[in-house]
């Protein structure tokens, strides 16, 4: 914030001037966010796995893959909907960091 003052974009590769390696740096970024995000999940999948009884059963591989897209692309979805996340995520963060 000191270097860039009121105009600090919400994301800090944002701020970086607009060159090749910049564009790089975000797509590397947005590369290791989209395949990091759902094992981020994983203790989500775990959770509510085990209280759904169609999840449970042996043969339910396919079943389990489903749902997990599906709820990766649901919380994408909500992510994109709510207007200034990075505000709503910073506060999150915040308020849990200073908790641990």
């Amino acid at each position: 914030y000191a270097a860039y003052g009121s105009g600090t974009r919400d994301m800090i590769t944002f701020n970086i001037p607009q060159n090749k390696i910049s564009s790089f740096l975000r797509l590397f970024y947005c590369l290791g966010i989209f395949f990091t995000y759902p094992v981020m999940l994983f203790p989500v999948y775990g959770v509510t796995e085990s209280k759904i009884a169609c999840l449970k059963e042996a043969g339910a591989g396919w079943r389990r893959l489903v749902f997990r897209s599906a709820l990766v692309a649901m919380t994408g979805v909500i992510g994109m909907q709510i207007p200034h996340f990075g505000l709503f995520l910073g506060l999150i963060g915040s308020i849990a960091c200073s908790l641990l």
